[in-house]
């Protein structure tokens, strides 16, 4: 599927039934990227909790600043449960609706962002060596997102259990997760 958004075309790839979205737009990097893909969170599990959390949230402040039933054997005051229902039953399905790793490689390096939390960029000389590998994302990093791990370094997931492990020039290794970890 193609659409045509402000300054170029959006491509959305079919892979592993999951979709992957593919950028054509310029960067704030300093070519034309050669690699770019979005990845979000699609995990359907992760939104069930999510959901879970959201539907808690409203109940208690439904029963409780609504209807003016205390919510528990000891219920929280009236403006915590407003601030509770403002983080949870909004702020967390808002954070995991925005939640994506975008990753552009170009001439001058490789930027990975896991949106909205970080933004890192990597020079094209830092990279050492690269590899695509097969990794078990819950059993070796603890999930998906920006992760660490003694050993193993820094890895930015999103989706899957495909990527490519990098080395870097100070010998740091550093694992991006990508669902067209040949290309990248």
């Amino acid at each position: 599927r193609v659409d045509q958004g402000q300054g170029g075309a959006s491509v959305t790839a079919e892979m592993s039934g999951q979709p992957t979205e593919m950028s054509q737009q310029p960067t704030e990097m300093s070519e034309q990227p050669t690699f770019h893909e979005v990845q979000r969170i699609r995990h359907w599990w992760i939104w069930v909790v999510v959901g879970l959390v959201v539907a808690l949230a409203w109940w208690s402040f439904v029963q409780q600043v609504v209807l003016g039933r205390p919510f528990g054997s000891n219920p929280a005051p009236d403006w915590l449960v407003w601030a509770i229902t403002a983080l949870c039953g909004v702020g967390v399905p808002v954070l995991f609706a925005v939640m994506r790793l975008e990753t552009t490689v170009d001439a001058s390096g490789l930027r990975l962002h896991f949106v909205p939390f970080r933004d890192r960029r990597i020079g094209a000389l830092e990279i050492l060596t690269h590899e695509v590998v097969r990794y078990r994302p819950v059993r070796e990093w603890g999930g998906w997102g920006i992760r660490y791990g003694f050993r193993r370094g820094w890895a930015y997931t999103a989706y899957g259990e495909r990527g490519v492990q990098l080395v870097l020039a100070d010998r740091k290794r550093l694992l991006v997760g990508s669902q067209r970890p040949e290309e990248l």
